[in-house]
């Protein structure tokens, strides 16, 4: 299996936050992903979750049967691209 870590940032205002980390997998031609908040993030007075199903709480979050990204993480075309990339 390999995996490629990508850092999840955003900018609120003018500060760039750090919001979690993500892990692309590959195993065996199937494609998963990985997320998990970062620590501050959840401590932050501005925090909100990137999606429903990536709710505010500690912890990794995987990706569903078949689903290769999060849909607010694979949304972003670019971010996406850098992943697939990445990975092979």
């Amino acid at each position: 299996m390999s995996s490629q870590q990508v850092y999840v940032s955003m900018m609120l205002g003018d500060e760039c936050h750090l919001v979690g980390r993500l892990w692309c997998h590959r195993r065996n031609g199937r494609e998963s992903a990985t997320f998990e908040y970062d620590p501050g993030w959840l401590q932050h007075p501005e925090r909100f979750a990137l999606e429903p199903a990536l709710q505010l709480t500690e912890g990794a979050f995987q990706t569903g049967a078949g689903q290769t990204l999060f849909g607010a993480i694979g949304d972003s075309v670019e971010l996406r691209d850098r992943l697939i990339v990445a990975l092979y």
